[in-house]
């Protein structure tokens, strides 16, 4: 799917509390710009989205990778190897949620 880029003009608190942390779950959504009359706040709000958005994809991979471990023949018999990595997916996923509600926190 492609993704559309978007640019933020004005980074203060109606962006952050509401558009940019938006934005952020949208998957076929990227922010690539931002304005803001002061500079720093357009800056913060870059490093801070940057950060964001390689934990989620850094999460959202190993989330992939555990429920890819779940559909192995060789471990479907295993119940404590299967209730192990379901453990992880569920405190991977958590930490997924964590992150998303940072973003509404931050800036």
């Amino acid at each position: 799917m492609k993704k559309i880029k978007w640019g933020v003009i004005g980074c203060g608190g109606i962006a952050n509390g509401k558009h940019m942390p938006s934005l952020a779950k949208v998957k076929n959504a990227k922010m690539v710009a931002f304005c803001d009359i002061i500079e720093e706040r357009c800056v913060a709000a870059a490093k801070k989205l940057e950060k964001l958005e390689k934990d989620i994809a850094e999460t959202e991979m190993l989330i992939e990778e555990k429920q890819n471990q779940l559909s192995l023949p060789e471990i479907s018999s295993d119940f404590e190897q299967l209730t192990a990595i379901s453990n992880e997916i569920v405190e991977l996923q958590e930490k997924l949620n964590e992150y998303y509600s940072q973003w509404d926190e931050m800036v």
